[in-house]
C-alpha cells in the first residue's frame, strides 16, 4: 500500500472539497479466508462481528455454538489454553502422535478443541476401516462357504451320475 499525506489528496469534484478520505490500513492479523468462512455460517443480517478475542464472541448461545462447532481452530485460538493444561501422559502422546480415544476429553478441557475434533474424526475413520474390513472378511467367508457347498453338491451329483451309470450297466448286463 502506498502511503500518502492527506494534504496530497485532491478531490476530483469540487463538492468534496475539504472532505478527508477514509484511509484503509492493512489488517495483517486477520485471515480473510477465515472471515469469509465465518460470514457463511450466518444468514445475511444476522452475522455477528468477527471475534478477535473471547469478549468479541456473540452473546447469543446458538451463534456461539455454531462458531465452536464449525470453526474449532478459531475457538481454540480465542480461548487460549494449550498443551500446558494437559496431563503429562496425554501431552507425551500428543507429541508422539499416539493419542487414544480417552484423550479427546483432556484436549477439550485444555482448550484444544481442534485437536480433539481431529482425534475424534481419525478414530471414526479407523473404526469405519475396521468395520469395512470385518464386513469384507465375512463376505469372503460366505462366498467360500457357498463355493464349498456348490463343490459338494457337484461332487454328489457326479457320484450319483456315476452310480446311476454303473447301475444301468449292471442292469444291461443282467439282461
Amino acid at each position: 500500500m502506498v502511503a500518502c499525506d492527506v494534504a496530497d489528496i485532491q478531490p476530483v469534484n469540487s463538492r468534496y472539497a475539504g472532505v478527508v478520505p477514509i484511509r484503509l490500513f492493512p489488517m495483517a492479523s486477520i485471515d480473510f479466508a477465515e472471515v469469509e468462512r465465518f460470514a457463511q455460517l450466518f444468514p445475511a443480517g444476522e452475522c455477528p462481528k468477527f471475534p478477535q478475542a473471547v469478549a468479541d464472541l456473540p452473546e447469543n448461545l446458538t451463534q456461539r455454538e455454531t462458531i465452536r462447532s464449525a470453526m474449532p481452530e478459531l475457538w481454540q485460538r480465542l480461548h487460549g489454553g494449550g498443551e500446558a493444561d494437559l496431563p503429562a501422559d496425554v501431552m507425551l502422546r500428543l507429541h508422539k502422535g499416539e493419542l487414544k480415544a480417552g484423550d479427546a476429553e483432556h484436549l477439550k478441557a485444555a482448550g484444544l478443541e481442534a485437536a480433539a475434533l481431529e482425534l475424534n474424526r481419525r478414530l471414526q475413520e479407523e473404526q469405519l476401516a475396521v468395520f469395512q474390513a470385518r464386513m469384507e472378511a465375512e463376505k469372503e467367508a460366505r462366498e467360500a462357504e457357498k463355493e464349498q457347498r456348490y463343490a459338494a453338491a457337484e461332487m454328489a451329483r457326479m457320484e450319483s451320475a456315476a452310480l446311476s451309470q454303473r447301475h444301468l450297466a449292471a442292469q444291461n448286463r443282467s439282461f
